[in-house]
């Protein structure tokens, strides 16, 4: 499915240009993706070895209990706003029946 493809390929370079562009203390540790109902609505977290220490075990994969949590919501909008990836998402969206095209609802 070339749309799928393109789409991941996209969001994988764009979180990487995100972390290059804003990167967490220390290296990154851990990088979660909160996917909801479609390609555009969803967060992307990344914590970095210097913040990890400060979450407990529990919350390990709970980005939200994390201490940078404000920050990183403001992730995906970056993420997102990578060129080529709203056509992506839209051209995933038309080869769905659960992702009317145009229903791109980012975090």
């Amino acid at each position: 499915m070339a749309a799928a493809d393109t789409y991941v390929e996209l969001l994988a370079q764009g979180i990487v240009a995100s972390i290059h562009g804003d990167p967490p203390p220390g290296l990154p540790a851990r990088v979660v993706i909160r996917w909801f109902d479609g390609p555009a609505y969803l967060t992307i977290h990344v914590l970095g070895t210097d913040e990890e220490p400060g979450v407990a075990a529990d919350d390990a994969w709970s980005p939200l209990e994390w201490p940078n949590a404000t920050r990183e919501i403001e992730r995906a909008g970056v993420v997102l706003a990578q060129p080529g990836l709203a056509a992506a998402v839209d051209a995933l969206a038309r080869r769905s029946t659960r992702y009317p095209p145009g229903e791109r609802s980012s975090s």
